[in-house]
């Protein structure tokens, strides 16, 4: 079985007459005559994973939705089109309580919670086989966990909701980041305890063991990261380690299931989906069941000869020039020191991953065997910005898209958390515990020499590999939707975000700006607020 399949259509007919999928279900909505078959737990484990897919136009409705969009908010993409909110406002730092759909990630992440709470608490009371149970519970408690680290990584304290709520007890004051953490890790060891490396009944795509303890390990890294450990607390970076070496050690013991691909471009096709370097993605589908990606027309070329029945791109986007020209020479040497440098291809002969995230004029081979032309290329930049950076970004872009008649069509699972990433944040924590040891050399260097580049040169110090490692994460992990939270959690986001000139070159409108003193959290959305008194606001907005 290649999907989950989303049968939601039944779970919602049977509530379309109570608040549980129509409001921010912590209340105590009717459920009589449902959860009592495993058919009725199937069905609503299916419909807390469909909460994690966008829904529509504008990377909206989903937890983990949004796709690129999230590289509009990082130093990835301009984006050009004022109308989608909110992701164009934080773009240029002008973010507010009411610019509209602030508030879509706090309301769906909410509903998320309230259906897995729901699930959790029927489930104690089922008379169903204890293996199935411990199978829904997992599940459930690692989307539960990976909604909740969505929330405080954007908003920090955010209200902490583990049971069904009355509806006197529903307006919920926000609780500290530490504890929001704390329940994060708790959720995930037991969700691991529970769960095998073969997802269960052989279904690609649900959540396995491995898929719980590699967020555990993101979890710990982002709240031993300064953005949450403003004491610098170094057993957080302890913790961080220690759950990488864990999964790293159950990798080793089942390397047909877990680890890196052979390549890098391996990781993405389509024929390779759900391999054993993905942990976890969000599952999508094409053939016209709307239960599809929205990459294509926002972040996508021009119709290409590979595709047929599609929409042409909307040009509404442009990589950042900054960005691009970040990546190295396949020799491993910054451009300005490589011999493999040309003027007149400036980008020829890059780091072997660069062609695999982005399209390149005159380089890049279609699966026709035709080449990608300037001609398909589809920015609001304009002409000399083509032709001064003919990119398109590539990742999670199907270029055989065929039939899709809506903008949520497209085929390729956003994938949100792979074993590079395991192996680059155990490099980060044990830098920052220990310096740049042999063995956080070994992990970034495992990351390197799959993409084909040289080692590391040893003798880096602490501040140097950690800046390495933050690069690495960057050509590795790039459009993957990680780069807004890790610049983020470096706190390096003002810099990032503050000086990037070439654009202006160009005339690309809005420039990125990021305010320090209030754009590291979101707001609260302050229709929110309103509804809920006892929510305090994120300062300075």
């Amino acid at each position: 079985m290649k999907k989950i399949i989303f049968a939601i259509g039944v779970v919602i007919s049977l509530f379309s007459c109570s608040k549980t999928l129509d409001l921010v279900p912590l209340d105590s909505a009717s459920v009589d005559g449902f959860f009592k078959t495993q058919q009725d737990f199937d069905l609503a484990l299916n419909e807390l994973y469909d909460y994690m897919q966008s829904k529509g136009q504008g990377g909206l409705g989903g937890v983990y939705g949004g796709g690129h969009y999230w590289d509009v908010m990082s130093d990835g993409f301009y984006f050009q089109f004022s109308w989608h909110t909110p992701y164009y406002e934080f773009s240029s730092g002008n973010i507010s309580p009411t610019t509209p759909n602030v508030q879509y990630l706090w309301d769906i992440s909410y509903r998320a919670i309230g259906w897995a709470n729901r699930i959790l608490t029927m489930l104690e009371t089922s008379d169903l086989l204890d293996a199935y149970k411990s199978q829904v519970e997992g599940q459930t408690r690692f989307l539960r966990a990976i909604t909740y680290l969505r929330l405080v990584s954007t908003y920090g304290d955010v209200p902490l909701v583990v049971k069904n709520l009355d509806l006197n007890e529903v307006r919920v004051p926000r609780t500290t980041k530490d504890s929001v953490f704390v329940q994060i890790i708790s959720d995930l060891d037991i969700a691991a305890s529970r769960l095998q490396v073969d997802p269960y009944n052989s279904q690609r795509g649900r959540i396995t063991k491995q898929a719980a303890m590699g967020l555990k390990v993101r979890a710990l890294t982002y709240w031993a990261s300064p953005l949450f450990n403003e004491a610098n607390d170094a057993a957080r970076w302890t913790a961080a380690k220690n759950a990488a070496t864990e999964l790293m050690q159950l990798a080793a013991a089942n390397s047909d299931k877990i680890g890196l691909m052979p390549t890098y471009n391996g990781v993405f096709t389509a024929a390779n989906e759900d391999n054993k370097e993905v942990l976890f993605n969000v599952e999508y589908i094409s053939n016209g069941s709307q239960e599809g990606n929205n990459d294509l027309l926002p972040f996508g070329p021009r119709r290409l000869p590979t595709q047929s029945g599609v929409a042409s791109g909307w040009g509404s986007s442009a990589i950042v020039p900054e960005y691009a020209e970040s990546y190295l020479m396949s020799d491993g040497m910054k451009a300005s020191q490589s011999p493999l440098y040309s003027a007149d291809q400036p980008f020829a002969n890059r780091d072997p991953r660069f062609y695999t995230t982005f399209f390149v004029a005159k380089i890049t081979v279609l699966s026709n065997g035709g080449i990608f032309d300037s001609t398909y290329l589809n920015s609001f930049a304009g002409p000399a910005f083509q032709k001064a950076y003919p990119l398109s970004v590539r990742k999670f872009i199907d270029e055989n898209a065929k039939n899709q008649i809506h903008d949520n069509e497209q085929a390729p699972n956003h994938i949100l958390l792979r074993y590079a990433d395991i192996l680059l944040m155990f490099a980060e924590a044990e830098n920052e515990i220990s310096g740049p040891t042999q063995d956080a050399y070994d992990a970034i260097n495992q990351v390197r020499a799959r993409a084909g580049l040289p080692d590391i040169t040893p003798g880096l110090s602490k501040d140097d590999f950690r800046a390495t490692v933050q690069n690495e994460r960057k050509w590795e992990l790039g459009f993957e939707g990680l780069r807004y939270f890790d610049i983020r959690r470096w706190k390096i986001a003002d810099v990032v975000l503050n000086n990037l000139p070439k654009g202006t070159t160009f005339n690309i409108a809005p420039p990125k700006k990021f305010y320090p003193e209030k754009n590291y959290w979101w707001p609260i959305a302050q229709a929110t607020i309103d509804a809920s008194p006892n929510l305090t606001q994120n300062p300075n907005y």
